[in-house]
């Protein structure tokens, strides 16, 4: 197993919001853009990024990019 030894200098959080191609239509609504939550952690020199799965509304499951970010 790797193991990688990290000092966390910087945390940032990031909510894009990007135009869908084609729009999404369902019962409820029509989605044109998809809202998303990226973080990255730095150390400095190196940086990671990580992507959140929660929705902004609470449709398919109780937590949101909201609650994340609390």
């Amino acid at each position: 197993m790797l193991q990688i030894k990290l000092t966390v200098k910087r945390i940032e959080l990031h909510i894009l919001e990007i135009p869908l191609q084609t729009p999404f239509t369902n019962s409820l609504k029509t989605v044109r853009n998809k809202e998303v939550l990226l973080m990255t952690i730095s150390d400095g020199e190196e940086i990671g990024w990580s992507e959140c799965a929660a929705e902004p509304d609470p449709f398919y499951y109780w937590e949101t990019i909201k609650s994340v970010m609390d």
